[in-house]
């Protein structure tokens, strides 16, 4: 039997669009954190597919004759969804990188505890990049944008062209390589002064041989990487947001 005698067009391309953003809300950050109750995403996803329906409906193809078709449909459908999710978490972990590098120049990386922002285990510095630019993209309106990209995904991924798995594939070893330099670069001020200041320590141990240089260094290797966490910490905050922008940007072609 032919699914257009039960299942009306309106209701399959509510369907559609809502595969598609119920799983961007999934992983996406912002939407789909886990202190977000599951409930409360699973609203503001039917919410926003209401509005969305009306002005994607006509790149949406008709409805399959079959059940096969339409199962095949909709999972291409929620891939494309969590990789747009997907794209957005990468970026955040931009700063959990840049946060374990900072960690190991502060003699900080066996104090690992629980990371609310990626629901893993992280050290101290890098929970508070992690938080940090979560709280900073909300604040300036950037998941905004993550919206927005959902919804211009429709031209770039259009529900009747098939699934660009290459581009896909390239899509995320870039976005990998990108997020791994910028989140060298943002720790890279500690890395420095990391390395002049064990410099100072090989030469002060030279010099006074009976001085228990260790009892030393950690104390001012902590006290340090704070002050220098103080101080730059607008900075990397700064330099976070432009990337995640103009990577938003680049990806999806949203303003």
């Amino acid at each position: 039997m032919p699914l257009t005698q039960f299942l009306p067009a309106e209701i399959f391309a509510f369907m559609a669009v809502f595969t598609r953003l119920g799983a961007a809300f999934t992983v996406m950050p912002a939407f789909g954190e886990a202190v977000v109750p599951a409930r409360m995403r699973l609203i503001l996803a039917l919410a926003i597919t209401l509005v969305v329906v009306p002005v994607v409906r006509q790149t949406l193809p008709p409805l399959p004759s079959d059940t096969g078709s339409l199962v095949a449909f909709l999972f291409t459908e929620s891939i494309i969804g969590f990789f747009l999710g997907g794209m957005a978490r990468l970026l955040v972990t931009t700063m959990d990188l840049a946060g374990t590098v900072i960690a190991a120049q502060m003699g900080l990386s066996a104090a690992n505890t629980f990371n609310p922002a990626l629901q893993t285990s992280g050290t101290p510095p890098s929970i508070l990049l992690s938080m940090g630019g979560l709280l900073a993209i909300i604040e300036t309106n950037l998941h905004h944008m993550l919206l927005e990209g959902v919804v211009g995904s429709y031209a770039l991924f259009r529900p009747t062209d098939p699934l660009p798995i290459g581009d896909l594939s390239d899509t995320v070893t870039r976005l990998v390589g990108s997020s791994f330099k910028i989140g060298l670069q943002i720790a890279m001020p500690f890395v420095v002064l990391s390395l002049l200041f064990t410099f100072a320590l090989g030469l002060i141990s030279r010099m006074m041989p009976a001085l228990q240089i260790f009892f030393v260094s950690i104390p001012a290797q902590l006290v340090g990487g704070m002050l220098i966490m103080i101080v730059s910490f607008s900075a990397m905050m700064t330099a976070f947001l432009t990337y995640f922008h103009e990577t938003l940007v680049g990806l999806v072609g949203s303003r």
